[in-house]
């Protein structure tokens, strides 16, 4: 039993009450109200006199009391059997994306948290950080860059991003794709999983759909005994999602380009500037050495599964044939 001082909750649980009319307008206003916040600051604060607790510590409760909002508003894309919805939670995503952009981009926001940062007044370490790396996210997000054509690129890159990860996750949550198997092709996996499957019609009238949701997916590798099944599983689920490929592709171009703009030499190495890695070399060189380490290892391990997997074929009559996590 859970003790007394936590058996109630401190808040009321997310409400997903929203219709495709109110996400927007939700979005909207939370939008509204921390571009007020913003613009109230810089008319309040003179950068002489710019604190932490003037200038980043409102902006902070905001992010706060905003980020349940946010993440509830953008959720529904992914779970909702509404379509409409789904497409307001899209557009709602894509404007708090712009938004972001826009406002980590603000001159004048900028020049308050500077003058803040340079101040360097003594906090404690939780407001010490949250100020060093908010000003560092500023500089992340090209405010070092002389006003002019390199900047303006730079946020033009930052919004084209904005909008193409979005339709990337988009197109993942409505993925419909699946495979068509015949009774003896399932064999093996759970009755009772194999039971909720679309039945087909038609040209697939004897059949069963698996789609490529994890609870399908994966106790079909796991668990089919035809090595067939498994192979095609494996394969048209890496492969199913091939109108991403050309947004893949624009968004790799286009974070090395905005990397190169704040002269990284690539997208990796401004990413892990901040981590505690620092460079891509610590990283390349921490995976080669554990590579060597695990080799050995491993090998005896693939020896010991492809043994496993020679007797299981042979003891159901079968000739050697693909594999996947079956084994």
């Amino acid at each position: 039993m859970a003790p007394q001082a936590y058996a109630k909750p401190p808040q009321a649980p997310p409400l997903f009450n929203g219709n495709a009319k109110s996400v927007v307008k939700d979005m909207e206003d939370m939008i509204a109200k921390s571009k007020g916040l913003m613009d109230q600051l810089v008319k309040d604060v003179e950068e002489q006199d710019a604190t932490f607790e003037d200038v980043l510590l409102p902006m902070a409760l905001q992010d706060n009391e905003d980020g349940l909002t946010q993440e509830v508003l953008v959720f529904y894309q992914a779970v909702s059997e509404d379509p409409a919805l789904r497409d307001a939670s899209t557009e709602a995503q894509k404007l708090i994306k712009d938004f972001s952009v826009e406002a980590s981009m603000r001159e004048d926001v900028f020049r308050l948290v500077k003058a803040a940062y340079e101040k360097k007044n003594k906090l404690d370490p939780e407001s010490s950080k949250l100020l060093e790396e908010s000003y560092k996210d500023y500089i992340r997000r090209g405010m070092a860059l002389p006003t002019g054509p390199q900047r303006d690129r730079y946020k033009e890159i930052q919004l084209k991003l904005g909008g193409l990860e979005t339709d990337f996750e988009r197109n993942l949550a409505e993925e419909k794709g699946g495979i068509w198997f015949d009774p003896k092709e399932v064999e093996g996996i759970p009755p009772d999983l194999v039971s909720t499957w679309e039945k087909g019609e038609g040209e697939n009238e004897g059949k069963v759909k698996m789609n490529f949701q994890y609870p399908n997916y994966f106790p079909t590798l796991k668990n089919a005994f035809n090595a067939d099944t498994r192979k095609r599983a494996y394969i048209e689920n890496t492969n199913k999602m091939l109108n991403n490929q050309h947004i893949f592709k624009e968004v790799i171009a286009l974070r090395d380009e905005a990397a190169r703009i704040l002269e990284f030499p690539n997208h990796a190495a401004m990413r892990i500037e901040n981590k505690m890695a620092k460079t891509p070399k610590t990283v390349n060189d921490f995976l080669s050495n554990l590579r060597q380490k695990l080799t050995e290892g491993g090998e005896s391990e693939r020896k010991v599964l492809t043994e496993t997997k020679k007797q299981d074929l042979q003891a159901r009559g079968r000739g050697d044939s693909f594999d996947g996590h079956y084994f």
